[in-house]
């Protein structure tokens, strides 16, 4: 049983991390709630096995962790059905989201009163209606585990990394049907999309590059060189690409104007997952096998130091309320 701490009320300078983190934590079957301004950990709250990605409502009072498994993808365990829906004042699981079957949800995005879920063993992304928690919508993605997505910002496009598929779906989430696949390589990892939607950004598994996507034409435009494999990404609204490079342990800038490296960070060991701010100032990266939360401010290009947190720390979102 955790007891919620009482975050203080602080004014925070443009320059420091401000706002929320919810993080999915698969070491002990939780969700941490962080306050950056305070650097602290306000409350955790158990939740099923295992939740690896989470979402913030939008009024910053409840977190979404789908419940996708007791492995990592691909591997044989448990298969999740449900999402957990955690009071971020209580820190307790409020209510679940049933999805039906056992289908692997894993990741969690969401756009006005809908949120999107990836139902992995179902090959698509759940519509759920969050005015009834319902599943309204399946939407297909035609290739095989479909892991994580992203939305575009006007809510009417999903594009989808299939890992093992080793490629893209683009999803119509308006009339609810796949609209392309587009290939990458043998396996792709994770994927991000740029504030103004424009690109798309997905990580080649079987050689150290970045597959650029063009989202108005439905294909890869260009190939971005890094020194490593990358994993996780997150894109600023002034164009630089911010990524992991778990093999090196670094994090590394990509200038998207020109496509060179502007920097590399060393990183703890097992960088996961990257998480920024609405205005790109900071990013945030889950070390998961250490525990650690990296902070790293981008417009400084400099580490900041971390949070000791857990082991398992996975899947992020950050709100500002």
């Amino acid at each position: 049983m955790f007891t919620p701490l009482l975050a203080l009320t602080v004014m925070v300078p443009f320059d420091q991390p401000s706002g929320h983190l919810a993080i999915a934590n698969q070491g002990n079957h939780s969700l941490l709630y962080v306050d950056l301004a305070n650097r602290t950990l306000v409350g955790t709250a158990d939740v099923g096995v295992n939740g690896h990605e989470c979402a913030f409502s939008g009024d910053g009072k409840f977190a979404y962790v789908p419940i996708y498994s007791n492995v990592a993808v691909g591997q044989v365990g448990s298969d999740g059905d449900h999402v957990d829906v955690v009071d971020l004042q209580s820190m307790k699981v409020d209510h679940r989201i049933e999805l039906g079957k056992a289908v692997r949800p894993h990741c969690a995005r969401l756009f006005k009163n809908t949120l999107y879920v990836s139902a992995e063993l179902d090959h698509a992304i759940y519509a759920v209606d969050l005015k009834t928690n319902q599943v309204r919508d399946k939407i297909p993605t035609g290739q095989e585990q479909s892991h994580m997505f992203v939305v575009s910002r006007d809510g009417k496009k999903g594009f989808v990394c299939n890992i093992a598929s080793g490629s893209i779906s683009v999803l119509n989430l308006q009339s609810k049907k796949l609209e392309k696949i587009i290939p990458i390589s043998k396996s792709c990892q994770r994927i991000s999309i740029s504030p103004d939607s424009r690109w798309v950004f997905t990580q080649d598994q079987t050689k150290p590059q970045i597959a650029v996507i063009d989202t108005e034409k439905g294909e890869v435009a260009r190939r971005i060189d890094m020194p490593a494999i990358a994993f996780a990404t997150g894109v600023t609204p002034d164009e630089k690409l911010i990524a992991t490079c778990p093999s090196i342990k670094k994090l590394v800038v990509v200038n998207l104007k020109t496509d060179q490296v502007m920097g590399q960070f060393d990183l703890p060991a097992s960088p996961q997952a990257i998480q920024l701010d609405a205005k790109g100032r900071f990013a945030y990266i889950t070390c998961i096998s250490v525990g650690k939360l990296v902070m790293f401010d981008i417009a400084k290009m400099k580490m900041l130091e971390p949070m000791e947190l857990n082991f398992g720390i996975d899947g992020m979102d950050w709100t500002s309320k």
